[in-house]
């Protein structure tokens, strides 16, 4: 990839993120009883990693966007993983979102967030 079409790509992100943004909002709008306080804390925490990874990759900053969009896979991968142990089924794409960003692994579900990124190595850009 050239650096133009990295720059265009970095360009186009624009309108992602503020379509992320739009459904950030529309989720905290939702009405959701108290038993669906964390899952929903965890939802809410993954979007905004995810939005912050993609305005960190927006700004160049490629180590933060990794970091950022690495803890919202493993936060969505952990409201998967959590609803299934209460017999709720969600959303599949929620436990693959590593795969859905980067083209790369799921992560896995027993290494929790805060644990992955000493022994996490960030994907290799393409030389400019």
């Amino acid at each position: 990839m050239t650096t133009n079409q990295l720059q265009t790509a970095r360009i186009s992100l624009s309108g992602v993120i503020l379509e992320m943004r739009q459904a950030e909002r529309d989720f905290e709008a939702i009405s959701s009883p108290a038993c669906a306080q964390p899952y929903r804390s965890d939802i809410s925490k993954a979007m905004e990693s995810a939005v912050n990874g993609f305005n960190s990759f927006l700004g160049e900053s490629e180590f933060e966007a990794y970091e950022q969009l690495h803890l919202a896979t493993e936060y969505f991968a952990d409201v998967y993983y959590e609803l299934q142990t209460i017999g709720i089924v969600g959303d599949i794409r929620m436990s693959d979102t590593a795969g859905l960003i980067w083209g790369g692994d799921s992560p896995n579900p027993s290494s929790r967030r805060g644990s992955t990124s000493s022994s996490s190595n960030p994907p290799q850009l393409p030389n400019a």
